[in-house]
């Protein structure tokens, strides 16, 4: 599976037009290492084509799913524990416009 992070702490990330292919450890790993701060984000491109992040804001995890075509994202907070299971989810087939709570936003 493609993914692609940015840590805000250390710098360090993979852009999003050219993601690194990783197996379930490599994306869960960097998961679990990547800094609580805000602007950190790690995205993986799911097997539907649909793109899942997950984004430090100011005072919460954000879940994200950008839809192009209507000019906006399916959006949610969760908790670091709920995000890693929508993470696993994604990663073993999970629609995320699936994912339960998501509402709309435009950009």
């Amino acid at each position: 599976m493609k993914y692609f992070y940015f840590d805000s702490a250390s710098h360090d990330g993979v852009e999003s037009n050219a993601p690194i292919d990783g197996q379930e450890a490599d994306i869960l790993n960097r998961w679990q290492t990547l800094s609580p701060e805000h602007g950190s984000f790690l995205g993986v491109f799911c097997e539907n084509g649909q793109i899942l992040q997950f984004m430090w804001e100011e005072n919460y995890l954000q879940v994200d799913v950008p839809d192009a075509e209507r000019g906006g994202s399916l959006q949610k907070p969760v908790t670091r524990d709920e995000a890693s299971d929508l993470l696993v989810q994604a990663i073993h087939g999970i629609c995320p416009s699936e994912i339960p709570g998501l509402e709309f936003f435009k950009w």
